[in-house]
């Protein structure tokens, strides 16, 4: 597996370095070795193809700036995942005293999958607008990296105190990113006629 997501970041620092000194270093270590060939062939390859392939046809610093608001909101919502029972609730409780004196009918569980949902939202805008100008785009490229992150993000769950990963969490997370992938997606198709 890690092999693998080594194989990527070549894969991926060859598709937009077009073979610079970073695909070259990573190259050393993983793809081009005999033993990642015996052992995973062209899986990362095809891999970042699939995903990537495209994607270097809009201008770099846009690719950039969209790959690192990804990146960095992918980040929060792992953190938020990280923190233990006590703290989660805490910090949604706060959220929850300011929002009751508008919503007095809102629980802490319902805020709770709210959150879920609009964290999964945003990222979906931001995995949209990476993949937007893609020679191949295809609705199921941002889907596919906000799925994998619900996956990770419950999976996580599982090892910090007092939290739990929950099947339910991952479809309102997909929920959260597929309806914001449609609607970012219409609004670029819109725009463009």
């Amino acid at each position: 597996m890690i092999a693998i997501l080594f194989g990527m970041c070549y894969n991926t620092a060859d598709i937009l370095s077009k073979r610079g000194i970073w695909g070259r270093i990573v190259a050393f270590f993983t793809v081009d070795s005999p033993l990642h060939t015996a052992m995973y062939g062209s899986i990362s390859h095809y891999i970042t193809n699939s995903l990537f392939c495209g994607v270097y046809f809009m201008k770099k610093k846009t690719i950039i700036i969209w790959i690192l608001l990804s990146i960095a909101w992918t980040a929060v919502i792992l953190r938020n995942s990280y923190m233990p029972a006590e703290t989660s609730n805490a910090v949604s409780l706060g959220f929850l005293n300011v929002l009751q004196t508008v919503f007095p009918q809102l629980t802490n569980q319902i805020l709770r999958k709210i959150g879920h949902f609009t964290e999964f939202a945003i990222l979906g805008i931001f995995w949209t607008g990476t993949f937007r100008n893609a020679k191949n785009f295809t609705l199921f490229k941002p889907l596919g990296m906000c799925l994998f992150t619900a996956v990770c993000d419950e999976t996580l769950q599982l090892f910090v105190a007092g939290r739990s990963g929950n099947v339910r969490d991952i479809w309102i997370d997909f929920a959260g990113a597929f309806l914001s992938t449609l609607v970012t997606w219409l609004i670029y198709k819109l725009r463009q006629n």
